[in-house]
């Protein structure tokens, strides 16, 4: 089973916790497929990533911990945080690509042939 399978599959359980494992793969050095550090280890407090995302402090430890039970990332508790260790599967970069420049060169909406009408 491909990797985009497997998140495919785990989708119900991973939730709207997409949106930090998205941030999660944007904070990894590497473009391989494979497990890395997230900001090279520094710690991540739920403090910022709540106000990063606009949610709760309580959202955004839910969010981790529903990452971590699906296997999707490892937690290391630091001092100031979590250290976070992340799975980065193959079209993660592709995606991370789309959503820098695929999505400001897209128009959200289609041109449409349209009248005035008084």
């Amino acid at each position: 089973m491909s990797s985009a399978e497997e998140l495919f599959r785990k989708r119900r359980e991973i939730g709207r916790a997409i949106w930090l494992l998205t941030f999660y793969w944007s904070l990894q050095n590497s473009d391989e497929c494979t497990w890395a550090w997230v900001n090279g280890g520094t710690p991540i407090s739920d403090g910022d990533v709540a106000a990063g995302f606009q949610v709760s402090v309580f959202t955004a430890a839910r969010w981790r911990e529903k990452l971590r039970r699906a296997g999707m990332i490892q937690v290391f508790p630091r001092e100031h945080g979590f250290s976070v260790f992340a799975y980065r599967p193959v079209f993660a970069g592709k995606f991370l690509d789309y959503l820098d420049d695929g999505l400001a060169s897209a128009s959200p909406w289609p041109k449409l042939a349209s009248e005035l009408v008084q």
